[in-house]
């Protein structure tokens, strides 16, 4: 802007996006100009007072303003300063217009000048303006193309970092002309060099995956004729590994919407779909072996272990899997073949068994096996064809098998055999060393099954051996106590008949009872041993008086002691000793630490036996004088078979079964034994706790018969040992029974009728017709009964009593019987 006449201010305005801007300014007065340069003051508020010709769009002048006027037109205190240092004096404004807006304002000012301005001036000015328009109008267009041009710039450069950034490559197809140009990055993305691409779509649909190409042209042209939108992902090969693009595309139209262009990007995608499909293949392998070890854990049977594996590898991982394993002598065996398709199955499995291929050819399930490694290799069907024609090359050719993997079945160090999975070419992709992972874990799997399997076959081949060993043993010891104690019963019978008769040789009768009596408690004690040592000792509870017991056993064991000339004393009783016991039990506890105590004691020695009561449970101490127990022997004294020094001629006798059986009875009581001694010499304590029991309300005492008072009944006695049977008929005779002796069930059942018998004494082990069917024979003839049956036998197992309750017995006696037992018996069935 020229310079201005002494005192003349100029300032233009122009309207710039409805921002007021300073444009030019020129002041006379370089202090003044100083004051202006940095002062910008805005208007919040239109003002009435036509202050730059903006506010209304007229021009309009102010011949004279004063200090009045100054704080009328002041934005704020500093603005009113300001004007009142310039000292203006008057003022014009005129707008710069344009046909359809105030585009600025020219605006004077007088200062220091005594001259105001005049109307004249006025005009002059609007005229002054008149002529600055145009240039404005072009200043202002230039400036705005300068911006645009920097914007585009400015964008270009954005969308160039963004397209580098995201890796894009930018394509345009004009699909009127089927020209398609590519950016250099799709070059690259195709794997091809910058300027070899054809330049048509069809040499793009080249460039696709033949899998995926049906698809891409079917998306364009959908695009094309529909959607306006191409969205796609495809595979490409190049000269290398398969890389996988996604493109987005719009289709640009014309005013009739008829298809011009289709723009869009192209970009790789191979990481994304990669690290999807290793995701998904591992969600796979993972529900894979989730559902092989519920089918490999859901039993124990080998053949159903088998039919899991390879449910669980075919169809999921594999086409085919079959499975090798190696036999006792360590030779690799085809076991399985499965295929979804059975037939196929059994032919595989056929042509698996007729050709095997040797260790020392490597990939065969033969070297997996030997080697411990596992091995997979793709098919190549030209090989295949090149190789000698064969039935095995021939199946593999014709079920267009592509890839195989075996694996060997190891567990717990041991190889078990070979697992192996075969893929046909319908498969996406085949086996290679990526699967290897996963089938050694489900190798891993399936051998700890297999071996879990063996294990339990061969445990329960054990357990059968064992239950037949038990079975046989059982049978051994009934036939073995059955056949000590069938001798026994004539002898026992003989003894009783010599007492009843004329006893001219009561010394030799007594030798030979105790002899008996002794030989019966060995077999006793040995069958007990077995019983207790696999666990079979019932224990039938009741409730009784351990003092009753004490008693009872004291008197049975009286005549030892008499013989012995021992002194046996019962020194202190206590009232209401209770106890839920077994009362033959308890009293073979209390006979067995008598008899072992006369058996250690020295002639004329002392036997003190005590019950008391003390905190809750109930003492029995048995306490002798004789040889004492070593502190060596204390610990074990309980033991099976443990026995103290013996001599060559074994005067103490046994078998060192008493104490155990103790111990054993007395803990299915649920109490405890100890033994103390001070040592050899100097006798031993046998200390029982059992636990108490409250006491039965008293019963009234019930009135003994006389033995001595004559029998009646009609007994028939059954037994094949002639002797004892002829024996014990008249040992019968003797007290009053009518007696009837048969030695086999036929002539049994033959004499009946006649006889008629009350009670039938049967031997159990009878020869051709046994007792247990004469039994169920006898109970069958309503015409018998009511007939009473005691089974009387050597087999004293609780098998053989539970055998001959279910037959129909009444009672059951094993053998040698005493008499008194056996006459009470027959009492107490015939009401007697």
């Amino acid at each position: 802007m020229p310079a201005t006449r002494r005192g003349l201010r100029l300032l233009r305005l122009r309207v710039d996006h409805d921002q007021v801007v300073r444009t030019a300014r020129a002041y006379n007065d370089a202090r003044i100009e100083a004051i202006l340069r940095p002062s910008q003051w805005v208007r919040s508020e239109r003002t009435d007072m036509n202050l730059c010709g903006l506010s209304t769009g007229s021009s309009g002048y102010h011949p004279a303003t004063d200090d009045v006027w100054y704080q009328a037109i002041a934005v704020n205190e500093g603005h009113l300063e300001v004007l009142r240092s310039l000292a203006f004096r008057s003022m014009i404004t005129v707008p710069l217009r344009t046909a359809n807006e105030v585009i600025g304002a020219l605006t004077l000012f007088y200062g220091t000048s005594r001259r105001s301005y005049t109307p004249a001036d006025v005009a002059f000015v609007e005229e002054l303006t008149a002529l600055v328009v145009p240039f404005v109008i072009n200043a202002r267009l230039v400036e705005r193309q300068r911006r645009v041009e920097e914007a585009l710039r400015s964008s270009e450069e954005r969308l160039r970092l963004a397209i580098d950034a995201g890796q894009l490559g930018i394509w345009d197809w004009n699909i009127v002309t089927n020209e398609v140009v590519w950016s250099d990055r799709v070059y690259e993305l195709h794997g091809l060099v910058p300027g070899s691409f054809g330049g048509r779509v069809e040499d793009f649909a080249a460039l696709v995956h033949e899998d995926d190409r049906p698809h891409v042209q079917a998306a364009i042209a959908d695009a094309i004729a529909h959607s306006g939108t191409y969205e796609v992902e495809f595979r490409v090969s190049r000269d290398g590994p398969v890389r996988w693009l996604a493109t987005r595309a719009t289709v640009v139209r014309d005013a009739a919407g008829a298809p011009l262009r289709m723009v869009g990007a192209t970009y790789d995608v191979t990481s994304r779909v990669e690290l999807l499909a290793a995701e998904r293949l591992a969600r796979e392998r993972l529900e894979v072996l989730a559902q092989a070890g519920k089918l490999l854990t859901s039993s124990l049977d080998r053949d159903a272990t088998l039919a899991a594996i390879t449910t669980a590898v075919t169809p999921a991982l594999a086409d085919w899997c079959r499975v090798d394993l190696l036999d006792d002598a360590g030779v690799l065996r085809h076991t399985v073949s499965h295929h979804a398709d059975p037939d196929r199955a059994r032919r595989g499995a056929a042509l698996s068994k007729q050709f095997r291929l040797p260790a020392t050819s490597v990939g065969s399930v033969a070297w997996v096996a030997a080697n411990n490694k596992p091995y997979t290799t793709a098919f190549d069907a030209e090989k295949l064809a090149a190789l000698p024609p064969s039935d095995m090359m021939t199946f593999v050719i014709e079920n267009r098998l592509r890839s195989i993997l075996s694996v060997p079945l190891i567990a717990r160090g041991r190889t078990l055999g070979v697992l192996t999975v075969l893929r046909d070419d319908q498969r996406a992709r085949q086996l290679g060393a990526e699967d290897l992972p996963l089938f050694t874990e489900l190798a891993g799997r399936a051998a700890l099954a297999l071996d879990n399997a063996r294990l339990y076959a061969e445990a329960e081949r054990a357990r059968t051996d064992a239950e037949r060993a038990n079975r046989a043993k059982d049978e051994f010891l009934a036939i073995l106590g059955h056949e000590l104690r069938n001798p026994l019963a004539p002898i026992v019978s003989a003894l009783h008949l010599m007492q009843m008769r004329d006893d001219r040789h009561p010394r030799e009768r007594s030798v030979i009872e105790r002899q008996v009596a002794h030989l019966s408690r060995l077999v006793d004690d040995l069958l007990d041993v077995s019983r207790i040592v696999r666990g079979k000792v019932e224990i039938a509870r009741t409730r009784i008086d351990l003092a009753e017991i004490v008693g009872k056993a004291v008197e049975m064991t009286g005549p030892l002691f008499a013989q012995r000339g021992l002194r046996l004393e019962v020194s202190r009783v206590s009232p209401n000793t209770w106890v839920d016991g077994d009362p033959v039990r308890l009293a073979q506890i209390v006979s067995n630490l008598l008899t072992n105590s006369a058996k250690f004691s020295s002639d004329g020695g002392r036997v003190d036996v005590s019950v008391i009561h003390h905190d809750g449970r109930h003492v029995l101490s048995v306490r002798d004088e004789g040889d004492g127990i070593t502190a060596e022997l204390l610990p074990d004294v309980f033991g099976l078979f443990v026995q103290g020094p013996q001599t060559l001629h074994r005067e103490r006798g046994g078998l060192g079964l008493g104490l155990a059986i103790v111990k054993n009875l007395v803990e299915q009581h649920g109490g405890s034994v100890e033994a103390h001694s001070d040592g050899a010499g100097r006798g031993a304590t046998f200390v029982v706790h059992l636990p108490a029991a409250p006491a039965l309300a008293v019963q009234p005492p019930v009135s003994a018969r006389s033995d001595s008072s004559p029998r009646s009944g009609r007994i028939l006695i059954v037994d094949d040992n002639v002797d004892a049977g002829e024996l014990l008929a008249e040992l019968l005779r003797i007290v009053g029974y009518d007696v009837t002796f048969r030695s086999d069930g036929a002539a049994a059942l033959e004499i009946v009728g006649v006889t008629r018998p009350d009670v039938a004494v049967l031997d159990i082990g009878l020869p051709g017709l046994d007792g247990y069917e004469l039994a169920r024979r006898l109970r069958a003839d309503a015409s018998l009964q009511p007939l009473r049956l005691i089974a009387l036998t050597g087999y004293g197992l609780a098998s053989d009593r539970s055998r001959a309750s279910e037959a129909g017995f009444d009672l059951h006696l094993v053998k040698p019987v005493n008499a008194t037992s056996l006459i009470n018996a027959l009492d107490q069935l015939l009401g007697r």
